[in-house]
């Protein structure tokens, strides 16, 4: 420890046991000096530093806090985990001045330079001496990453300076490289060499051979070899060079270069084929020119020698060497005597390993980085936290499998990485702390992160979280032999790297390579036995280093069997494979890695004393000492055995003041930790060390601490371990900020002074028998005098006053117990128990500020809030726009979470009546959350109206006298006497699209008649649409005469009205009326059925009580034909086109369980990107799905159209512009096929305008399931999704896309319906109005009783755009 006084260096050797009365005196450390006596201040003054620390440090933590020096980053990045440069928002911004330019000097761009942090070489492990541009991901990929908090140590970047010089010296068509290639030529190693060679093959999957070239290259450091590596045919356009100025790439026309792929055990020049025999061994003179080493997972006992040293001094006069490999040899690297220093001095932190030589060596060419950082910005970087599950599965049989799945959702939800869901699926007030979770998911098939997707999608989270699912591929099977599968493979790994928690798969080197670069302790998914899913499903790594899946199990010294697990403590076997290996940091080197404080700088703070004792917290071995010399010195039987003579001892010495020192248990005990302290050695030098009774104690509270860390694991949670670095260089003692720092080290002090008094007094009230205890009274006197008196006292004098044989004469001479007069004891403010409080809280504080920082009060945004500075509202919090809100919770509403506020504009400007209790309909009043404020306000009359309507729904309504008395003619059959209501039943009929629209058709039909609406719910109308109107139901009843005939209702029906007008058995002079008529306006209907929309049967219509309807028309436009409905029809919808927008909005609300869907969705997906695009897929066309010219038909209308963005085929990266956009696309189709296509090419091509765009489809059903309820919510939910979009593109023909443009007040572009398989010219059209098309309108003149051209007849009923016979309500503009 540099600057330490000659006394501190030298109080850790071996020293003479210490008297009592120096050892009262002194500490671990030695006789304390005259400055540290200091330390042992009066009891007063004790209390008055630690009062005065416990008002100062709470002020410092706030300023340090809120007021971060230049610098640092700010509070809302450290919680959050995120990078130095915000890219959640497309941009890098700098980091308080602390950046240089991303784009050199001589580039010409017209986006400004992106800064980078000073991390950007990550702690001087890179090299400078790089072009930027030709490898972005070198230099930017610290903008994407945590900053890791561990630190290379300097000898490693010493050594890859030094092995790039050699690198250079010795590479590729170098002098040296051309000398040492005629070896090969001439067959033998001749002369000395001034440069030696490992050439590495690929091997295997892309994860293996990411592991074997950093064992490769660390072999290659560790033996001052140069490492080459063989491309192969599938290693282009991977990984940056590493090394500056000369490429790492073996030449092509190496000489053995064509002779790799034939290479295995039995070679002629096979290290262990050799060795087997007897070709080759230390005392052999003439040596190949190259050997092959064979280190695969097939290797066998004389392969395995390469891990031997004796053999190293073999291999090292070898010039060339071949390596072809499968596994990470690294850990029997540490194995090696020969190796065993140097690599101690390369990695202090032996888990580091690969995490170093992993950022060091493989940095993604720009192509890949382009996948990594469009898929990160797309998807990725606005969620709150990021969960990686890698999933791998080694099974046959089709994927996925139910066990794997079992096993993702236990591990996930029993480590709380992810929040169980509430299938009840109750919604209430999202709480103030919602988070949205990322779950990147990687596998080579879909159907995990589907069925993750969709529960997350179908239920709501128990602690109100949102979770988005995503998957960047899934090639459904491993294609190593395929460039761009191998890109978007190592794309995923970096990607899950970058994630804050990581789950893995047993045996995967996928996700080995994640862990490894990100620096992540995953969960690694234990392997199912039986397809069956373990228990536990998961365990935590012991450290993020690699598994040696077949290590050699040899001791090369004996010649015999090892358990190479158990040799050293930081080699041991994997949690996924028990025969395998891997490195990892034992407990009891966490701290010795870490530099938790500057001596000089700590000294100066709290004493000599206070970091003597730190200091011997780091350099003492304390958990052999506290587990194996204490804990487990004795087995249980023992310690049982001399439990009862101790109780004994002790109920002696308290009720009968005996004392006794010499019983046996006593003895055993004092022999593990005796009078004298205990010997140990210094971790590092390994010197004698004496550490006394006392420290020993306060290392026994640490490792209880500690212990129950390993169980409930609250440090490193506690103290952002996992997202925040320790840095030295700033003089922080932990990973937060100094205040906290110093209050644990204060600690350990307070907690040394309050143990060793209250230890003596407590042995001198043991060893005093309790009859001479003196027992003070109550004397008279001023208390002022007495606790003047008292306040005199210091420490010391209280010790002499308490070692006295005589009884105290008064409270100046008393015992502790009266020290204090009467008052003052009664509230027991003794000095040592004031110390106790005091110190207690000094504790108890930090935490709560911690806390209080990093946790806001609730209705405070989070920091991370502000800074991204999101959308007006706050969706995904369920806040509401700027100030013009009104509770949504009613004021009987009993709810413990806080009331959801609501625009005022949540009746839609009096469109929806106000008597419905909210909590029954969310989405009736929270639909104005999500939309923009619609621009077509309804007109006070149809308002008007609409008042009416629900006051003779009241009044006519189900189970009310005017329903019963008019249901009686029904079962008369005939209509008797005039009715005071009539009424309309609408029959579930054809696909949901269809339902919602002649749902409308039917509802303004009553409108205009003054009829009740009722509705058949028939079997898969369930739990789709609230209540529209209030009070009385819309449903009807299921005992209504003729339900169980709907179904048979067809044209030739006796009560058909058109089969009548047919048959003449009913005019307007007919004075028998029926009780009711059957309409039938399907698509099928006949011209009598037609006849409908002529107002002369409509006077026959007005007297019939019940009609009852079934269509799967939008009949709408042929109403406004009709002149007796033309001019209440202009009164009600003066804007002609905003009849669906008006009539869908008032009647069609998301049941809670859907608008659950929708919001859940929403909010996980949608919210915060920049513009929302939608896109609508109908295809009816028969054939395998997704087809071709349908995609090229979507492409050339949202392109040309400039709806999306065109993509640089070229695949050039630059900086991101200022204006960057997240631009969100939803596409809904029965296919997964089109979302999937352009998913992908957003994917693996920037876009040309620099914009991001992420592609999302809620589901792909493959086929209509109308009577599937749950299909029928997610359709509906889709629909409304779809209708929060900004843009809308929807596909011919397709009532889908009609209901999501009328709800959203959009006017699509229309998909043209391709002919004979091809793109019609042009894609698309821009919809004349956001009204919906009548498919099957009549053309007929009813006055001239003849065909017409329904279409021509007045300005506001046009043909359709997408059909040519069909009919569409417009504004009245003329817009063809």
């Amino acid at each position: 420890m540099a600057g330490a006084p000659e006394w501190y260096l030298s109080s850790f050797k071996m020293r003479p046991s210490p008297s009592r009365a120096s050892r009262d005196r002194g500490s671990a450390c030695g006789p304390l000096p005259a400055p540290a006596m200091r330390f042992r201040l009066g009891a007063m003054r004790l209390n008055r530093i630690l009062a005065s620390a416990l008002l100062v440090l709470p002020l410092i933590a706030t300023i340090l806090v809120f007021y971060p020096r230049g610098g640092e980053r700010r509070a809302s990045d450290r919680v959050l985990g995120f990078a130095e440069a915000r890219v959640l928002e497309g941009r890098a911004e700098a980091l308080n001045g602390n950046a240089t330019p991303l784009v050199s000097d001589d580039t010409d761009s017209s986006s400004p330079p992106v800064h980078l942090p000073k991390n950007d070489l990550l702690g001087g492990l890179l090299a400078a001496e790089f072009d930027k541009q030709s490898c972005l991901s070198r230099f930017q990929s610290a903008i994407y990453r945590k900053i890791s908090p561990h630190k290379p140590s300097s000898h490693l970047i010493s050594r890859l300076r030094e092995y790039e010089k050699l690198h250079k010296r010795c590479g590729p068509y170098t002098q040296s490289y051309n000398e040492t290639l005629a070896n090969i030529n001439s067959g033998k190693a001749v002369g000395s060499m001034d440069c030696k060679y490992i050439v590495w093959i690929p091997f295997s999957g892309l994860g293996n051979r990411i592991l074997t070239l950093a064992s490769a290259f660390l072999y290659a450091l560790l033996t001052n070899r140069v490492l080459l590596v063989n491309r192969g045919k599938n290693m282009a356009d991977l990984f940056c060079e590493p090394f500056p100025e000369k490429s790492w790439l073996l030449p092509t026309d190496f000489s053995l270069f064509n002779q790799f792929q034939s290479f295995d055990q039995n070679s002629p020049n096979c290290h262990g084929n050799m060795l087997k025999n007897n070709i080759i061994n230390t005392s052999t003179n003439a040596l190949p020119a190259y050997l092959y080493l064979h280190l695969a997972h097939d290797y066998g006992h004389h392969d395995k020698l390469f891990f031997c040293d004796e053999e190293q001094t073999v291999l090292a006069k070898v010039p060339w060497l071949v390596l072809k490999t499968d596994n990470y040899f690294v850990p029997s690297l540490f194995l090696m005597p020969s190796f065993g220093e140097e690599l101690s001095k390369l990695f202090p932190d032996k888990e580091t390993v690969f995490h170093h030589l992993g950022r060091y060596l493989f940095h993604p060419t720009n192509r890949v980085w382009g996948l990594i950082t469009r898929y990160y910005q797309a998807y990725l970087a606005k969620a709150d936290e990021k969960i990686g599950i890698q999933v791998r599965v080694f099974d046959v049989g089709n994927d996925p499998f139910p066990h794997v799945m079992d096993r993702i959702l236990a591990c996930t939800l029993k480590e709380k990485l992810l929040p169980e869901v509430d299938e009840k699926g109750s919604i209430g007030s999202p709480p103030e702390n919602q988070k949205l979770k990322a779950v990147l998911m990687t596998s080579l098939s879909s159907g995990y992160s589907e069925k993750l997707k969709n529960m997350y999608w179908e239920y709501p989270t128990v602690n109100g979280d949102f979770v988005g699912v995503y998957q960047p591929s899934h090639e459904e099977y491993q294609q190593t032999e395929r460039q761009l599968h191998n890109q978007k493979a190592w794309a995923e790994m970096y990607l899950l790297s970058m994630s804050d928690v990581l789950v893995t798969s047993s045996w995967s080197t996928f996700g080995y390579v994640a862990q490894g670069l990100g620096g992540l302790k995953p969960w690694i998914l234990s392997k199912p036995e039986n397809g069956t899913a373990p228990d536990p499903p998961c365990r935590r790594a012991m450290s993020m280093e690699p598994c040696f899946h077949d290590p050699p199990s040899y001791d090369c010294k004996a010649k015999t069997g090892i358990d190479t697990g158990a040799l050293v403590p930081y080699v041991r076997h994997c949690e996924d494979m028990s025969r395998g290996l891997k490195l990892h940091l034992p407990c009891n080197s966490h701290h010795q890695r870490s530099r938790l404080y500057q001596p000089n700088y700590v000294r100066s703070h709290v004493g000599n004393a206070a970091e003597c004792l730190i200091h011997l917290y780091c350099i003492v071995p304390r958990l052999t000492l506290i587990h194996d010399d204490l804990l487990f010195h004795d087995d249980d039987s023992e310690l049982v055995k001399h439990l009862k003579p101790s109780e004994m001892t002790l109920r002696n010495a308290k009720e009968n003041g005996e004392f006794k020192g010499d019983e046996a248990w006593r003895k055993k005990v004092q022999s593990l930790l005796p009078a004298e302290g205990i010997k140990v050695k210094h971790r590092k030098t390994g010197e004698d060390m004496l550490l006394s009774r006392r420290v020993v104690a306060v290392f026994l509270m640490i490792a209880m601490a500690d212990f129950s860390d390993q169980y409930f694991g609250f440090q490193c949670p506690f103290f952002f371990h996992t997202s925040v670095p320790t840095s030295s260089g700033n003089n922080r003692f932990l990973v937060l900020h100094f205040p906290i720092s110093l209050s644990l080290s204060l600690f350990v002090v307070v907690v040394v002074v309050v143990a060793r008094s209250l230890a003596r007094s407590e042995e001198q009230s043991i060893s005093r028998p309790r009859s001479v205890r003196p027992r003070q009274r109550r004397r008279g006197g001023s208390l002022l005098e007495k606790y003047g008196r008292r306040s005199r006292m210091d420490l010391s004098s209280f010790r002499r006053r308490s070692s006295s044989s005589s009884p105290p004469a008064s409270p100046d001479r008393g015992s502790a117990r009266g020290l204090l007069p009467a008052p003052a004891r009664r509230f027991g403010l003794g000095a040592m128990r004031l110390n106790g409080i005091l110190a207690s809280a000094l504790l108890v504080l930090p935490l709560i500020a911690t806390i209080s920082v990093f946790y806001p009060r609730d209705g405070e945004r989070r920091a991370s809030d502000r800074v991204l500075g999101f959308a007006e509202a706050r969706v995904l919090e369920g806040r509401a726009l700027d100030g013009n809100a009104t509770p949504l919770a009613a004021d009987d509403t009993d709810s413990s979470s806080p009331p959801v506020d609501l625009p005022k504009n949540d009746l839609l400007g009096g469109l929806l009546a106000a008597e419905f209790d909210k909590q029954s309909c969310l989405s009736r009043f929270q639909s104005a959350i999500y939309r923009r404020i619609s621009p077509h306000k309804p007109s006070s009359y149809l308002i008007s109206r609409l008042r009416e309507y629900e006051k003779l729904h009241k009044r006519c309504g189900p189970s009310t006298q005017s329903y019963n008395e008019t249901l009686a003619n029904i079962n008369s059959g005939k209509a008797i006497g005039s009715t005071d209501c009539k009424y309309i039943v609408w029959i579930s009929f054809s696909g949901l699209g269809n339902r919602i629209l002649t749902l409308a058709s039917a509802f303004l039909y009553a409108l205009l008649t003054n009829r009740v609406l009722l509705v058949d719910r028939g079997k898969d109308m369930a739990d789709l649409f609230c209540e529209p109107f209030p009070e009385k139901s819309w449903l009807l009843p299921t005992d209504f005469p003729l339900v169980n005939q709907f179904q048979s209702f067809d044209q030739k029906s006796p009560n058909c009205h058109g089969n009548m007008l047919e048959n003449n058995i009913i005019n307007k002079s007919t004075d028998a009326i029926p009780a009711y008529l059957y309409l039938h306006l399907a698509h099928d209907y006949g011209h009598h059925d037609k006849l409908f929309f002529c107002d002369e049967e409509q006077t026959v219509l007005a007297k019939v009580p019940w009609l009852v309807l079934k269509t799967d028309n939008y009949f709408v436009p042929s109403l406004f034909l009709m002149p007796s409905f033309g001019e209440e029809l202009s009164k009600l919808f003066p804007d002609k086109e905003t009849v669906f927008h008006h009539l869908g909005r008032y009647l069609f609300h998301p049941t809670n369980r859907v608008w659950g869907l929708i919001t859940r969705y929403y909010q996980a997906y949608l919210a915060k990107a920049d513009e929302k695009i939608g896109i609508q897929v109908r295809v009816f066309d028969v054939g395998n799905d997704p087809f071709p010219h349908v995609m090229d038909r979507i492409l050339a209308c949202t392109l040309k159209e400039k709806l999306l963005p065109e993509v640089d085929k070229k695949g050039s990266i630059s900086s991101p512009p200022e204006n960057q956009k997240l631009k969100a696309v939803l596409m809904t189709s029965l296919s997964s096929g089109y979302s999937e296509i352009l998913k992908n090419m957003y994917w693996e091509y920037p876009t040309v305008n620099g914009d991001l765009v992420g592609v999302y489809q809620p589901s792909h059903e493959e086929y209509q399931q109308t009577e599937r309820q749950l299909h029928n919510q997610k359709a509906w939910a889709e629909m409304y999704l779809l209708s929060m979009s900004d843009v809308l593109v929807t596909s011919s023909w397709s009532t889908f896309g009609y209901v999501a443009q009328g709800l959203g007040g959009l006017k699509p572009w229309i998909l043209y319906k391709p002919e004979n398989g091809t793109t019609p010219d042009p894609p698309c059209r821009r919809a004349m109005s956001m009204e919906p098309c009548f498919h099957a309108p009549p053309l007929y003149d009813c006055k001239a009783k003849m065909g017409i051209d329904t279409g021509a007849l007045v300005p506001y009923v046009r043909h359709c755009e997408d059909m040519s016979w069909g009919l569409k309500v417009v504004s009245g503009r003329d817009e063809l």
